[in-house]
């Protein structure tokens, strides 16, 4: 099935906006990523987390391979965001999909 038709962005935008908004929530980033493997569309809000009256950041991704779709929420607070961010992007960088295990038991076999 075709499914670049179907936005990933608006996917996301819709499924997020189903639930309460935080108060003090505000979008803060929103990027496209497009390998020739994957689409992926993420989105970062920030707000204000009234048991600890610090500011979070939570970052929703939704992705897209030829048979697989995916989504990942990451969660961290604002002032932790210069070292977590590398680790977003390596997280997005490492993903890998469409492959054949032949035994899910043992992983993927190095050559």
């Amino acid at each position: 099935m075709a499914w670049s038709g179907l936005s990933l962005e608006n996917l996301l935008r819709n499924s997020l906006n189903s639930e309460e908004p935080l108060p003090s929530a505000k979008e803060t980033k929103s990027i496209h990523i497009h390998r020739p493997d994957l689409d992926i569309f993420w989105l970062e809000t920030r707000y204000m987390e009234a048991n600890e009256n610090r500011e979070a950041c939570q970052r929703n991704c939704l992705g897209r391979a030829v048979s697989v779709h995916f989504f990942m929420t990451y969660l961290f607070w604002a002032s932790d965001e210069p070292r977590f961010h590398p680790v977003w992007l390596n997280v997005l960088e490492s993903i890998q999909t469409d492959l054949h295990i032949e035994d899910c038991t043992q992983g993927v076999r190095l050559q």
